[in-house]
């Protein structure tokens, strides 16, 4: 069990079922992916419950390419 300065257990101070989903870069996606799968879950992860996400450069993509993406595919590199 970890212990405060004062001598209280680390959970006195904390609330460690709400849970901060963070990522970057494709890891940004499974952190998206985790958070959608939880609302879908509901009341199967109680206590735990994800309170906030923070994605960090995302990579999605959608059907239809954005104009940057269609100038950066034609460049020659």
């Amino acid at each position: 069990m970890i212990v405060s300065q004062w001598g209280q257990p680390f959970s006195v101070f904390h609330k460690l079922s709400l849970c901060v989903l963070l990522g970057v870069s494709c890891g940004a996606n499974i952190a998206d992916y985790v958070a959608r799968r939880s609302v879908e879950a509901g009341k199967l992860l109680d206590p735990v419950k994800v309170v906030a996400q923070i994605l960090m450069y995302p990579f999605f993509i959608g059907s239809v390419p954005t104009k940057s993406e269609i100038k950066l595919a034609n460049l020659l590199l």
